[in-house]
């Protein structure tokens, strides 16, 4: 049989490991500036790849809440499965 984790979605996967630690660190906590995300496409080499803009917006929304300060649904989503599982924030 194989194991539940595994057949999990990503994000009930990485919840689902969180007995293991203590602590969670929000290090994305707010999407990035728009000339912060045109340095990384820069630094990753992606100036001339056909799929730039594609992968800018990618990194242009990674945060949980939007450069505005208002929160994303993955914010509440998060808090909601940590309250789930009686993890304090």
């Amino acid at each position: 049989m194989p194991d539940r984790v595994n057949t999990l979605n990503p994000g009930t996967r990485f919840l689902s490991m969180l007995s293991i630690d203590q602590c969670i660190d929000f290090a994305w906590q707010y999407d990035v500036a728009e000339t912060q995300v045109d340095q990384w496409v820069i630094d990753y080499g992606m100036s001339e790849q056909p799929n730039k803009d594609a992968f800018k917006y990618y990194l242009w929304t990674q945060g949980l809440s939007n450069y505005d300060s208002s929160e994303k649904p993955a914010l509440q989503r998060l808090r909601d499965e940590l309250s789930a599982r009686a993890w304090q924030q």
